[in-house]
C-alpha cells in the first residue's frame, strides 16, 4: 500500500505499451504467402488458387424461416446481389451459388423447349 501510485502509473505504463503493440498485430491465414515468392509450395498455391478459383473456400449458409422462400425470385436476386458483391472482392477468386444451378436450369430448360418447337 505504500507504493500504490507507483504501482497505479506502472499499470497504466504496461497498459499503454500493450495497446500500442496490439495495433500493430497483424493476424493472417495466408500462410502460403509468407514464404518466398520462388517457394514450390507457394508457387503449387498460387497455381491451384488461379485454376480453382481458390483454394481456401468460405461457405456463406442462408436460411429462411419459411419452406420455399429459398425459390423466391427475390431471395435469389438478393443472393446474386452478395454474390455479386463478394466477386468484387480482390482477394475472393470465385463464388458459386444456388443462383448459378437456378440460372444453369434455367438455360437447360430455355434450349429444350427451343428445341421442341
Amino acid at each position: 500500500m505504500r507504493r500504490r501510485r507507483l504501482l497505479i502509473w506502472a499499470f497504466i505504463a504496461f497498459l499503454a505499451v500493450s495497446l500500442a503493440a496490439a495495433a500493430r498485430l497483424r493476424i493472417s491465414t495466408d500462410v502460403p504467402h509468407a514464404l518466398p515468392s520462388g517457394d514450390a509450395t507457394r508457387v503449387d498455391f498460387d497455381a491451384l488458387n488461379r485454376r480453382l478459383d481458390g483454394t481456401t473456400s468460405l461457405r456463406v449458409v442462408v436460411e429462411a424461416s419459411e419452406p420455399g422462400a429459398l425459390a423466391a425470385p427475390e431471395n435469389l436476386l438478393e443472393i446474386a446481389r452478395l454474390e455479386n458483391w463478394l466477386e468484387a472482392r480482390p482477394e475472393v477468386g470465385g463464388t458459386t451459388s444456388i443462383v448459378d444451378w437456378v440460372a444453369q436450369l434455367q438455360r437447360a430448360a430455355e434450349g429444350a423447349a427451343a428445341e421442341a418447337s
